[in-house]
């Protein structure tokens, strides 16, 4: 890539972020309704645990937050306790509403940023990529309302115990978020050009232009 490119990339995901931020920000009640089925539906597939009881975008406070209330579904043995299903227990988990939209907006800008042949490309590239942003947000939000449930738990039945999920939630918040939000805008920018012929053809002829 010649340092023009870099510049113009540097560029248009300068303006990508701004336009995107603000979006996300204008939009941000109507993307979060929108994404709330889709996590209920993956919790439901995942979560086996748990019986999520209420999930929804708490409006009250100063920042939103996606809040889970949920039942235990199964018994489970927790270090030298069992937990029984009781419909009376309630686990209730939170986490940032906004982090929620940062990989859509971050890996929006990647793509939006590679340097593309054509409006096919480009437009194939970004098709490409919420399809894996979304899986990308399934592994991030639902995932770490899991993971605080049994942060829960073990809080109170194991206090030494460990879960695995705790350290996902870790490595979710220690960059594992971005890492795997770049890696699936990379995902989309390689996938077009290799399994459309189309894209391939407009690629060569504006190259040989």
């Amino acid at each position: 890539m010649t340092a023009e490119a870099i510049r113009g990339a540097i560029a248009r995901f300068t303006v990508s972020s701004i336009v995107l931020g603000v979006a996300a920000t204008v939009f941000q009640s109507s993307l979060l309704d929108a994404l709330l089925p889709f996590f209920r539906a993956w919790l439901s597939l995942v979560d086996g645990s748990f019986t999520t009881l209420v999930l929804e975008v708490d409006r009250s406070g100063v920042e939103p937050l996606i809040r889970r209330m949920a039942t235990p579904a199964v018994a489970q043995v927790v270090g030298d306790m069992v937990v029984l299903p009781d419909a009376s227990t309630r686990i209730v988990s939170s986490t940032a509403a906004g982090l929620a939209l940062q990989p859509l907006v971050l890996g929006m800008c990647v793509v939006l940023a590679w340097p593309a042949r054509g409006a096919l490309l480009r437009t194939s590239q970004c098709l490409v990529a919420l399809p894996l942003l979304l899986l990308v947000e399934l592994l991030d939000v639902p995932l770490i309302l899991v993971g605080r449930a049994w942060y829960s738990i073990l809080r109170e039945a194991d206090p030494g115990g460990i879960s695995a999920l705790l350290y996902w939630n870790d490595f979710m918040h220690m960059g594992g978020r971005f890492a795997l939000t770049i890696l699936a805008g990379l995902l989309a920018i390689s996938v077009p050009p290799v399994f459309l012929p189309a894209v391939r053809r407009e690629g060569s002829i504006v190259s040989t232009a």
